[in-house]
């Protein structure tokens, strides 16, 4: 495809941002894992080794270092909502707090740097404006979907559109946003 190359870099930090946070939960829950970093193995290459977990851990950095190379600080408009440079910082303050979790606390090592760099990570965020707010139900009012100081990442709500579940486990069936309701959690009717 034929367009700006500052628009593919971006497209391509934006994945790069989500294979680095997949990578970092998947060494959160498993350990060591597979690391696949070039194209998707075959069937008959299906049976990887594990790499060791500060192997995919300093992939995981690569990959969140890109994110904050390549994305601007802020989205608005339609883009509103979209993976930006303080969430992949705070990403990578994610990685080296594990990191440094690991270290200091199950192998007794120092981990003064990890925490530091951790510290430095965030402290970006602090810099790009974020805070946290005065009033914490303020965050979650409609008016302010996505426009505090507090909101670095979130799923955008859109009225009618992008819901919880609620309404839709709650709502007898045919109605509901979606016209079918699960009636989860309804009473049943007295005959």
């Amino acid at each position: 495809m034929n367009f700006d190359q500052a628009k593919k870099n971006r497209f391509e930090a934006e994945a790069r941002f989500i294979l680095s946070m997949k990578y970092l939960r998947m060494v959160q829950h498993f350990g060591n894992i597979p690391l696949i970093k070039e194209s998707p193995v075959t069937i008959s290459e299906s049976s990887l080794p594990r790499a060791n977990k500060e192997e995919v851990l300093a992939y995981a950095l690569e990959n969140a270092q890109f994110a904050i190379d390549h994305l601007p600080a802020r989205f608005t408009g339609a883009d509103l909502g979209r993976v930006n440079k303080a969430a992949a910082y705070l990403l990578k303050a994610n990685i080296y707090l594990y990191q440094a979790s690991i270290k200091q606390f199950h192998e007794n090592v120092s981990a003064a740097t990890l925490w530091q760099q951790a510290y430095e990570a965030a402290a970006e965020v602090q810099k790009m404006g974020y805070s946290l707010v005065d009033d914490y139900a303020e965050v979650f009012k409609q008016a302010n979907n996505a426009n505090t100081t507090e909101v670095i990442l979130a799923r955008q709500y859109v009225e009618d559109k992008i819901t919880h579940m609620t309404p839709v486990l709650a709502s007898p069936s045919g109605t509901g946003i979606t016209g079918n309701g699960w009636a989860s959690f309804c009473p049943t009717r007295i005959w």
